[in-house]
């Protein structure tokens, strides 16, 4: 086929991105072809069945013939649930507030679209499918502030932030944070709003680890601020284990904004299927259920973190424990030696020749450092993980290469 029409392309799709987790999860599954064993550290996909009184719903959903057009913006049972949950939150909201999305991916790509061309500031490291998919498709032009990692944690210059803010049209916001594991405190999140709302910047918040949280710590969540700018961007991907039954939902307080996105997501997918919405809104209505498995899901990766912990933390003298979310984001340039020159493919291949499987870190805007999820091994490889991962660093420090 001739290829002479291609200059005519968009470039918010030839600029798209294929994700290097999905390239470096093929490669884990071509070295498994040929006998290897891989702790695989590198998917943010649970290895958990979604409840079963969920999957019932479900079920029962088809059972009644729910299978025709979805309603613009959400069936009316889910939006609902969604409301009641966030009140159970002491977050009140109207209907008109919530549109139904397919996930939070979708959410975010209907946010920044609707300010298209904009600029945006982040904080550094970020989700790298901001960068691979989604700023490129909306045209947007994003600019980094670094976290900082100090000996009170990680945490964020505010005068930094504030003169960043000047320059920038949205700001987007991650908490709990992927890929440090962050859950930014309540002040630290009033202290973001109210410097947007100084600058006139509008704030995209990203929430899908909202119910991932250990310690006792609490999630702020932005909409606790009413700031009628704000859009809240929330998955039920994250907290039900089920990355393949796309739904979740955006929240903002101006109508008008939610009707915007009903009509885009509408134009572009004609809704998330009924019963899949019907499945989600009894996820959030059945309390005592939703209760019980929130509770199971976070003590059994708060027992994951903590079998890494145990194993890492010798290893790295400083590293921070995340709070929140599924993830280690080590620094680890000390194992590759000045002189190289591809830092993430010299700490990818040390790794999986080690069989060990990790993002390395430059994919999140921080070369040298690389991702750990816990999230797809279980307790037992989750510490054996942590064991190889600590004896290749103290091998490679004691053997510098």
């Amino acid at each position: 086929m001739s290829g002479s029409f291609h200059p005519q392309f968009h470039r918010s799709f030839t600029e798209l991105g294929l994700s290097s987790i999905v390239a470096i999860s093929e490669e884990v599954r071509r070295l498994e072809g040929t006998g290897r064993s891989i702790v695989k550290f590198q998917r943010g996909d649970l290895n958990f069945a979604t409840p079963q009184y969920v999957r019932d719903a479900l079920v029962a959903s088809l059972g009644r013939g729910r299978t025709n057009y979805p309603k613009s913006g959400g069936e009316p049972n889910f939006i609902a649930a969604v409301q009641a949950y966030h009140a159970e939150e002491g977050v009140q909201l109207e209907k008109s507030q919530i549109v139904c999305v397919h996930g939070g991916q979708e959410g975010l790509q209907l946010a920044f679209g609707l300010f298209r061309g904009k600029k945006v500031l982040g904080f550094s490291p970020f989700w790298p499918c901001l960068t691979g998919n989604i700023f490129p498709y909306t045209e947007t032009e994003f600019h980094t502030l670094e976290l900082e990692e100090t000996s009170r944690g990680i945490t964020f210059d505010a005068n930094r932030l504030e003169d960043a803010l000047k320059k920038v049209d949205l700001f987007y916001f991650n908490s709990p944070h992927n890929p440090t594991g962050k859950v930014f405190t309540r002040d630290e999140t009033k202290l973001i709003d109210q410097l947007c709302r100084k600058h006139g910047v509008l704030i995209i918040s990203d929430e899908p680890y909202d119910q991932i949280l250990f310690d006792g710590v609490k999630h702020t969540s932005m909409l606790e601020f009413e700031n009628e700018t704000t859009i809240v961007v929330l998955t039920m991907s994250k907290s039900f284990a089920a990355t393949g039954l796309r739904a979740g939902y955006v929240i903002c307080r101006d109508p008008y904004v939610c009707d915007l996105f009903s009509r885009a997501d509408y134009s572009q997918t004609a809704g998330v299927a009924t019963p899949i919405q019907d499945a989600y809104a009894v996820a959030l209505t059945d309390q005592a259920n939703r209760d019980a498995w929130l509770t199971s899901l976070r003590a059994e990766l708060q027992q994951r973190r903590d079998l890494l912990w145990n194993e890492l933390s010798p290893a790295f003298p400083g590293l921070v424990k995340p709070q929140g979310a599924f993830y280690f984001f080590p620094n680890v340039r000390h194992l590759a030696a000045p002189q190289v020159n591809d830092v993430d493919s010299h700490l990818l291949k040390l790794f999986l020749d080690n069989d060990v499987a990790i993002i390395p870190g430059g994919t999140f805007g921080k070369e040298g450092y690389v991702r750990i999820s816990f999230a797809a091994t279980s307790a037992e490889q989750a510490r054996i993980g942590g064991q190889k991962f600590a004896e290749v660093v103290r091998s490679t420090v004691s053997d510098p290469v």
